[in-house]
């Protein structure tokens, strides 16, 4: 991926019929999230010109972080794997992250939940020949360095405000916004999240079901230091606990905690007070773990009665609502989340215990850290693009969080789509229905995988049966000491084809 292409813009390598005017720009993106911000990046480095629409709110809230939180450790993080840092190396992006806020991961260290012949699966970078089998990144830190580099891409125009129509005809797409404007371009990608409009206006179907279960993330100091080592737990009556490694003798969890248990851990209050009315993604931390973009849209709502009462043919983002992130409700209706609360992060502590404290000793929240939470969904969008669109990230594909591979989906999103766009022949502009086809047949058998494998574990691990608790056991066990299919498992984690 290098700064030239041999395609410097489309609106000049494809030819339009005489009377038909060429868009002001070839490649519109919506949403304002890291994959959206990334793919404006390489996009416009391979010599294409960028619009990207990101919600006003967003541009202004973002740079309103105090010192304090800047200082604070995000909740909200990614662990980054070789394909998405080699794609932020080449726009420049991965040397421009703190570096001091990266922590490498070195090895996992999986264990089942059999309590007599618990299952037990390690990798290690070390046996796979590489120098960390991923990265963990800060939301913050991530979306600090894109941001800087936008300011220095004369090729992207960034917009903000937000679309009210799409229109699209076999010369280009237009998008009407609620200022009046309009933006138009060869290709509109909908980089915005997994309640994505762009994906709404094109009347793409999907497959939706909610797992039952509340992630929920915070961070802690631990006594024992992690040696840069990701534990993840599964369990039947508990969900799937993960412990990533932070700089530091600190951890990030990530605790895909049935609701009810989730309920109980997170502690609600009944409700917020007159002076405490907004909430959770407007809370002190900038940052939440919801979906990996954001968006003019928000994250799919927990309850599946909330999606029934949207058209099934039209878009799933959640209707105005005056209240947004200023909600009196139990949840918000525009971004799904809960008011602000105080959880029992030191009960939370101490319920880790039992899995954390052999290799990681005592947990202490930090300051002045709150617990985050958001309900866990599988979206299955039946099409990757419609004419003269192409949708990469949540808007593509909402996995479970098991894996921590969602947010690398999506960068490998933007490498295909990069690719096809560079490859594609003089007389198509980028938008052109060859193009996009090729894009959906690059995508397809990864992104499927993924989901299978993800909702697979899951399942799997989401039933108490005996003998299925045993098989999945013996499974881990198994695996362990295959090692052939040991790494296949890595290098398909590490984001390489084997």
């Amino acid at each position: 991926m290098n700064g030239t292409s041999s395609h410097p813009s489309s609106h000049a390598a494809a030819r339009k019929p005489a009377g038909v005017s060429s868009p002001s720009a070839d490649i519109c993106i919506v949403g304002n999230g890291a994959i959206g911000k990334t793919a404006a990046l390489a996009l416009a480095q391979a010599g294409l010109r960028v619009t990207l629409l990101a919600p006003a709110a967003a541009a202004s809230g973002s740079a309103a972080a105090s010192g304090a939180e800047q200082a604070s450790w995000d909740v909200r993080v990614y662990a980054v794997n070789q394909i998405a840092r080699d794609l932020l190396s080449s726009i420049k992006v991965w040397d421009a992250l703190d570096a001091e806020r990266v922590a490498a991961v070195d090895g996992m260290d999986v264990t089942g939940d059999d309590e007599n012949h618990p299952g037990h699966l390690v990798f290690d970078a070390y046996a796979a020949h590489v120098d960390a089998l991923a990265w963990i990144v800060e939301d913050r830190n991530l979306n600090a360095a894109l941001d800087a580099a936008l300011k220095f891409s004369p090729n992207v125009r960034v917009v903000n405000g937000r679309a009210v129509s799409l229109r699209s005809d076999p010369h280009g797409v237009a998008l009407q916004l609620e200022s009046g404007d309009t933006l138009d371009a060869s290709l509109l990608v909908g980089a915005d999240g997994g309640q994505s409009w762009v994906r709404g206006q094109c009347d793409i179907g999907l497959d939706y079901r909610a797992y039952g279960q509340r992630a929920i993330v915070t961070n802690f100091a631990c006594e024992k230091a992690h040696q840069g080592v990701a534990y993840q737990w599964f369990t039947a009556t508990e969900g799937i606990v993960a412990l990533l490694p932070l700089p530091g003798q600190r951890v990030s969890l990530v605790w895909s905690a049935p609701d009810a248990l989730a309920e109980t851990l997170m502690g609600f209050q009944p409700a917020p007070t007159a002076g405490n009315r907004g909430c959770a993604a407007s809370a002190t931390s900038a940052s939440t773990t919801a979906p990996t973009d954001s968006a003019p849209s928000s994250p799919i709502s927990p309850a599946k009665k909330r999606i029934r009462a949207w058209p099934i043919n039209g878009s799933l983002q959640p209707r105005a609502s005056s209240h947004c992130c200023r909600c009196r409700a139990s949840a918000c209706r525009w971004c799904g989340r809960r008011p602000t609360r105080s959880p029992r992060r030191w009960q939370l502590a101490q319920h880790l215990g039992k899995y954390a404290a052999h290799a990681l000793g005592g947990l202490t929240p930090l300051e002045p850290e709150v617990v985050r939470d958001f309900p866990l969904t599988l979206v299955k969008p039946h099409a990757m693009t419609a004419p003269r669109v192409a949708l990469i990230g949540d808007a593509a594909h909402v996995i479970h969080p098991l894996a921590g591979h969602g947010m690398n989906l999506g960068f490998a999103d933007v490498v295909a789509l990069l690719k096809v766009i560079n490859e594609r022949e003089p007389q198509r502009d980028c938008g052109d229905a060859r193009v996009l086809s090729r894009y959906a047949r690059a995508r397809k058998e990864e992104v499927l995988l993924m989901q299978l494998a993800t909702d697979g574990l899951a399942r799997l691990f989401g039933t108490g049966l005996e003998p299925l608790r045993m098989v999945r056991n013996i499974g881990l066990n198994l695996v362990n000491h295959l090692p052939v299919l040991k790494r296949r498992l890595m290098a398909h984690a590490l984001g390489k084809r084997v």
